[in-house]
């Protein structure tokens, strides 16, 4: 009589988020990603063993995207489809399930037929093509047009060294740091904001996107401006409409304060620092006068910051953001 036993499944990848350092660069020589088949079934109605999985490693604040048709061009494009947002160390999804193993032909004997030579044949395991995201994931995150001082800023707090200099786009891609004698904050320095960055101009949505994961929002401003078309307080206005024409809503999704930087300029216009302290207090965000370069003013700072991101991190914010500190 018939004895052969059914097929094993075959094994699923998943994309796990894993600490140590595990960088998607690893993943760059490394294009395609296959589970192992399951076994054959054996005699005696032995079922075949199930495949291995494959395990795909990646940083904590990976995105998962499946290509259904062209590569997009940005987020929210219709040819991409959300598979996973992998926060945390350990967090895990699966991407490509594996297939189901065959019917052995024990069980397609019948009362006339005791040995069939044909067993059921199994089901293919999914494909999938896949785009992987990293969002940067800080605390805290540093947004102001180009050469406000916003590395100077994350140079004065932290032990990170990010490249500093007199011209526009110094800083090209997002540096972290953690505040010196904090409780592990975390700050994000953001490459500068131009008009239209929501759109792709200068370095754009690639980095607009870092900035949804950090859970307040430092402006930080030129208080020596030396342009006739430009103040602080339009610059920070400007600013919140290219955060919120990329992602409607963001800026009051969560808390924001103003750094005021380069307070310490001979030639600051007071007049214009007045008229952003009065419109920030009406809609209640609080203003700091600091001067980056000195560490003046940095420490109070993010004393309040600290405190404002701690209580954010187990609390909801309202939709004006207002913080009860």
């Amino acid at each position: 009589p018939a004895s052969g036993g059914h097929g094993g499944d075959g094994g699923s990848v998943w994309v796990e988020a894993a600490g140590g350092g595990v960088n998607c660069l690893d993943l760059s020589g490394r294009r395609h990603f296959v589970a192992e088949d399951g076994g054959r079934g054996g005699v005696e109605r032995r079922a075949g063993r199930r495949g291995k999985d494959v395990t795909i490693l990646v940083p904590p604040g990976t995105v998962v995207w499946e290509e259904l048709g062209s590569r997009p061009e940005g987020l929210g494009d219709p040819e991409c489809h959300l598979m996973a947002d992998l926060e945390r160390v350990g967090a895990r999804a699966c991407v490509a399930r594996g297939g189901r193993g065959g019917c052995g032909n024990a069980v397609l004997s019948t009362s006339t037929m005791r040995s069939p030579r044909v067993s059921g044949k199994g089901e293919p395991g999914e494909r999938r093509r896949l785009m992987l995201e990293l969002k940067t994931l800080a605390d805290v995150g540093l947004v102001g047009f180009p050469n406000a001082g916003k590395s100077t800023v994350l140079r004065g707090i932290s032990a990170a060294k990010p490249k500093v200099g007199d011209y526009p786009f110094t800083t090209v891609r997002p540096h972290l740091g953690a505040v010196r004698g904090g409780p592990g904050l975390l700050v994000a320095d953001m490459p500068g904001i131009l008009e239209g960055a929501h759109q792709g101009r200068g370095l754009g949505i690639q980095f607009l996107r870092h900035i949804e994961r950090t859970r307040v929002f430092a402006f930080v401003l030129d208080m020596a401006l030396r342009h006739n078309d430009r103040t602080p307080l339009r610059d920070w206005l400007h600013l919140q409409r290219e955060l919120d024409a990329y992602r409607p809503g963001m800026t009051n999704s969560r808390p924001c304060v103003i750094i005021a930087n380069k307070i310490d300029a001979v030639d600051i216009n007071w007049e214009a620092y007045a008229q952003l302290a009065s419109t920030a207090e009406e809609l209640g965000v609080p203003v700091f006068p600091c001067s980056a370069l000195y560490r003046r003013g940095l420490d109070t700072c993010f004393d309040y910051i600290g405190r404002v991101a701690r209580w954010n991190k187990h609390r909801a914010w309202g939709s004006n953001g207002s913080s009860p500190l």
